[in-house]
This record gives C-alpha cells, structure tokens and sequence, in this order.
C-alpha cells in the first residue's frame, strides 16, 4: 500500500500541482499571491537574491518531480515483504490500480473544469 497509494499517487499529484501553479498559473501570480497573504514582500524575509533563487527554484521543480517519476518507473523493483515474502501478481495489479485511480481523478477534474468554463464563456 505505501509503495503504490503513498509513492507514485502523491508523487503524480505533486507533477500536477506544481506544473498548473508555476506553469500555467505561473510564478509571478504566485508571488503576488505571497505578497497579499503576508501583507508584505517576501524579499524582507529571503532577501533580493534569496527570493530571485527561490522562483527559479519553483520554476524548476515539476522538471525535478517529472525526471524523479521517469527514473521510479525505470528502475521499478516489486515490493518484498521484510525481505523475503513476494506477493503474489493480483496484489500488484490493485495497487497499480490505485495509482491509476489517483491519476484518473485529477485528470477528469481538470478535464471538467475545463469543459464547464468553456460552457460558460458560450
């Protein structure tokens, strides 16, 4: 259950999460975001050169998450139980079967929200 609901689901997630928000949202909204929720600039408390280092940082990071998810998948070993006991093929494929559910919501939430705004600007 870790390794399939804990480990590839969450880490999809955070691919998803963090390519709208700095992608598509994109880092400047987002620092403004900052901005009004603190009431004040963030360079107070990163400094000018700290808060530059901290958007490339956010920038960067769906890459990261994307490349880390590329080489899960590549070097992907079946769990073992305490080193010894293998389970068997079926409980393999439920667990593969969670990570697909946790892909599946986001993709048909963002596929929904996309299609009801569109409706709306019709």
């Amino acid at each position: 259950m870790d390794t399939y609901g804990g480990g590839m689901g969450v880490l999809f997630i955070a691919i998803f999460e963090t390519t709208v928000i700095m992608w598509i949202y994109g880092v400047g909204r987002f620092s403004d975001d900052l901005k009004f929720m603190f009431n004040s600039e963030p360079i107070h408390f990163f400094g000018k050169i700290g808060w530059g280092i901290t958007q490339i940082c956010w920038s960067i990071t769906p890459i990261i998450l994307t490349a880390i998810f590329a080489i899960t998948c590549v070097y992907w070993e079946t769990p073992i139980y305490k080193g010894n006991v293998h389970y068997p093929d079926w409980v393999h494929g439920v667990g593969w079967f969670l990570i697909l559910v946790v892909a599946l919501q986001v993709c048909n939430h963002s596929i929904y929200q996309l299609y009801s705004k569109l409706l709306k600007v019709s």
